[in-house]
């Protein structure tokens, strides 16, 4: 009977298989965090590789490639930028149609209700302005939503350009108007200066 006991407890239902169970656990962990940091060394290399690539091609090129890749950058930031236009032009007449419509229901509804005449007026009178302003846009977007396309950016000139604009050599940057939406605005002379300054001083 004793000797039955031992041998429960090495079967495959007992110890030794909980024991071979962990040991296979184990090596697929090893095997799963060895893949996994190949992985980020193989990603943190060919970062590294982009870099160099991006330095290189600067210096190498000089002025030439300089101005390529900043003409590139500009007419990639103007498609851009025309894209979030025409699409903020086609959500604006979608929405101006939709307002004239409510516009019309409530001042029709107003006037059934007894609501004041000058109110029921200035309904029809905005909702007539929203028709007419959604239309417009809708003519506009016949020639605007053609949209001209960019030139293609590799990794090691998106690299090389965002040297170019961390010294303060592309005139352009992300901002938001007054009213506080997303644009592009001409960097002024000082603050590209300074960009160049904080971009050539040591870490």
């Amino acid at each position: 009977m004793a000797d039955e006991g031992k041998g429960a407890g090495r079967g495959t239902g007992g110890y030794g298989g909980l024991f071979g169970g962990l040991k296979d656990l184990a090596k697929n962990a090893t095997a799963q965090a060895a893949t996994a940091a190949a992985a980020v060394a193989s990603t943190a290399q060919e970062r590294i590789e982009i870099a160099q690539g991006g330095k290189k091609m600067l210096d190498t090129g000089g002025p030439v490639v300089q101005n390529m890749l900043l003409a590139k950058k500009t007419a990639n930031d103007a498609v851009t930028l025309d894209r979030s236009v025409v699409a903020k032009l086609t959500d604006a007449a979608m929405i101006y149609e939709e307002a004239a419509q409510k516009m019309k229901a409530s001042s029709t509804e107003s006037a059934g209700g007894g609501a004041a005449t000058n109110e029921v007026t200035a309904f029809n009178r905005m909702a007539a302005a929203y028709e007419a302003r959604a239309a417009a846009l809708k003519v506009a977007l016949e020639t605007l939503n053609a949209v001209p396309e960019a030139p293609e950016i590799s990794p090691v000139e998106q690299d090389a350009i965002s040297i170019l604009v961390a010294k303060g050599q592309y005139r352009w940057v992300a901002t938001k108007t007054a009213e506080g939406f997303n644009t592009l605005r001409r960097r002024s002379a000082d603050a590209a200066s300074s960009a160049a300054t904080a971009a050539s001083c040591p870490a």
